[in-house]
């Protein structure tokens, strides 16, 4: 019984300290339970997380905690740690920047990573391949994008915008898309940043969240280590069939 005991208690440690992976890439990391991303000194709320959000509901929401709407400044220093094809993003005031990469077999690519850190938006695969016109179950399209910058109008006394001027940025991973003669047709992967888009502070669509940062607040993210209470109880499992 005591031998169960200790066995049993060292699957419950394992259990509460594997829990969480550490997803890194470039010098920005984010703990898989997480939805904060970290690096170049700030912290990044996932990107997945603000989906559906107009700017002034996301303020509203996670203003309190610290969260400001990201600048182009900073959305063009993002872009240039994983480049996506460029290497050298400005996104002057008033104009669009932009490439596509070839499509590789694997999910290794710049895009795929960044992904996978800042959540997916939106994302389209077939139901089954036998389907035309849709993505591969094996290779979908994954999008990710949000409305960043700076509105042109003063905010509110609230914090909030009435009409002015967002911008918008997007990455793409590569993809299969299944053909009408049911053959894949290898997709591009893409990034994009467009700037200058007139709408208003209250606009929402349902695949585009709002790019919301604030300064890193500690160090490097850490995995959780074990649960203390755990550690102790596999302690008295262990003395327990010591002295059995």
């Amino acid at each position: 019984m005591f031998k169960s005991l200790f066995f049993a208690s060292c699957l419950l440690v394992t259990s509460v300290s594997s829990h969480a992976a550490l997803i890194s890439y470039n010098g920005y990391e984010r703990d898989s339970t997480s939805e904060i991303v970290t690096g170049g000194g700030l912290e990044w709320l996932k990107w997945d997380v603000t989906n559906g959000m107009s700017v002034n509901s996301a303020l509203a929401t996670y203003r309190a905690q610290g969260w400001m709407l990201a600048t182009r400044r900073q959305m063009v220093d993002l872009f240039n740690v994983f480049q996506f094809g460029v290497t050298d993003w400005s996104a002057a005031l008033g104009s669009n920047e932009g490439d596509a990469v070839p499509w590789s077999a694997g999910e290794t690519s710049s895009h795929a990573s960044f992904i996978k850190l800042f959540g997916k938006t939106m994302s389209e695969q077939c139901v089954s391949e036998t389907d035309v016109w849709c993505y591969s179950l094996s290779d979908p399209y994954v999008r990710a994008q949000v409305f960043h910058g700076s509105f042109w109008k003063a905010q509110n006394s609230d914090g909030s915008y009435d009409a002015g001027s967002i911008d918008f940025a997007y990455v793409v991973d590569d993809s299969n898309q299944v053909m009408a003669n049911y053959i894949m047709s290898p997709q591009s992967a893409s990034a994009e940043l467009a700037n200058g888009m007139s709408m208003s502070g209250t606009t929402s669509f349902n695949g585009v969240g709002v790019a919301l940062v604030r300064p890193q607040s500690s160090g490097p993210i850490t995995v959780p280590a074990p649960n203390p209470f755990s550690l102790f109880f596999i302690s008295l499992a262990f003395l327990a069939y010591r002295r059995r």
